[in-house]
């Protein structure tokens, strides 16, 4: 008779179920892990024998080093005209950018649109307009849109220039594309 590898139960194997067996196993392969355990990508820091399949030990990690190749050119920062490595505009700074320098932070065209985008609600949020769209009066889903559209903006208008709050009114999702369509006016 032998003695289960696990709990030392007398038995005809090396253990007495197949817990057991899990769980021997399980001990085995943490202890060979931690011979040689596996290191964030980023900071160095050990990963834990629960996150082995991580390549990082945080988000935080994993997201400084996904956006430190990128490389942003902020003037004014601080007084120094230099480029910086940065994941985001800071956000005391965005309404001072101008739509070039918005569109060269972002990563892709979609990305400068929705921060425009964003920046625009919250201005809308804030403002004293209703929240509904002023053709119809539907007030289920609102869509804040730009009277003069942000293609129609020169290269140096500011986000605060095209973000005015008299520059965004409610709509419809319907009456927006019509809008943007140009089959109707405001």
């Amino acid at each position: 008779m032998n003695k289960c590898l696990n709990c030392g139960k007398e038995v005809a194997n090396k253990y007495c179920n197949v817990t057991c067996q899990n769980e021997h196993k399980g001990k085995l392969n943490q202890e060979k892990y931690w011979l040689n355990p596996k290191l964030c990508k980023h900071c160095g820091k050990t990963i834990t024998f629960e996150q082995k399949r991580n390549t990082f030990c945080s988000r935080s990690c994993s997201s400084s080093f996904n956006n430190k190749g990128i490389i942003h050119n902020i003037l004014g920062v601080n007084g120094v005209e230099a480029k910086e490595t940065i994941v985001n505009i800071p956000k005391d700074l965005i309404k001072d950018q101008d739509k070039k320098a918005i569109f060269e932070l972002s990563k892709n065209w979609q990305s400068a649109r929705t921060t425009i985008r964003k920046d625009a609600c919250k201005v809308f949020e804030q403002s004293e307009k209703e929240y509904k769209c002023v053709i119809c009066g539907y007030t289920t889903h609102v869509e804040i849109a730009h009277i003069k559209a942000v293609s129609e903006f020169g290269d140096s208008a500011t986000l605060k220039e095209i973000n005015h709050i008299d520059n965004l009114v409610g709509l419809c999702p319907n009456h927006h594309w019509e809008y943007d369509a140009g089959l109707i006016d405001l």
